[in-house]
């Protein structure tokens, strides 16, 4: 079996590349990274990893228009003020003024503007590019924050077998990407319960697998 991992921070998360190595032993492995990636994965290439470039993105009108309007509007989870927090704190280590007054900007706008495009109806709207390889892949595992989305509208318009590794316990109480066209991976029932009321998660699409940084 070729199973795919797309992922970010793959050079410094141990846990996540001694699971990889793990499944190495039985199976083959692809990572899906970004061009600008791709030096920090290739110290750890083997004869059963290797790794492709997502080539997703397309840019037009359309795209720009609804990753905008989702940006604003798009629905968050039920512990709203968790996500705002996070939020607040992402804007405080930009580096970039300008980066800094656009993204305090997006957040004043949600706090006064409703909340209504899901991230399945976003998906289901942008245009993507089909170049990525995805030859051979029998399985995509995914990790929360999703590392692209328009790569992810691909795998689900092409029935790709795709989990999503919820990497936190806290994920689900701050973060917006969650599909229900996937099926999800969490440390204990705990977190299966907070996708369940937090963001609409069917309980048939979560399994407790376990935690990759405490195993």
């Amino acid at each position: 079996m070729t199973i795919g991992f797309m992922l970010t921070f793959f050079d410094f998360r141990n846990d996540v590349r001694a699971l990889i190595y793990e499944i190495c032993k039985n199976h083959k492995v692809v990572l899906f990274i970004k061009p600008e990636h791709e030096s920090l994965v290739q110290p750890y290439l083997n004869e059963h990893l290797s790794y492709r470039i997502i080539n997703e993105y397309t840019q037009s009108r359309k795209n720009k228009l609804n990753t905008i309007l989702y940006h604003i509007l798009r629905k968050l989870p039920k512990s709203k003020n968790n996500y705002f927090l996070m939020e607040a704190f992402k804007i405080g280590g930009l580096k970039n003024k300008e980066q800094q007054k656009r993204a305090r900007l997006l957040l004043q706008l949600q706090h006064i503007l409703p909340h209504f495009i899901s991230y399945d109806y976003y998906l289901s709207q942008i245009n993507y590019s089909r170049k990525t390889d995805i030859t051979g892949i029998d399985k995509m595992i995914a990790f929360t924050e999703i590392y692209d989305d328009f790569f992810l509208a691909r795998l689900i318009k092409e029935s790709v077998n795709t989990y999503v590794y919820v990497y936190s316990w806290d994920h689900a109480c701050k973060h917006t990407r969650f599909s229900t066209a996937v099926n999800y991976l969490v440390w204990h029932n705990g977190i299966k319960d907070d996708l369940i009321e937090l963001q609409h998660i069917p309980s048939s699409q979560i399994k407790v697998f376990g935690s990759t940084q405490l195993g």
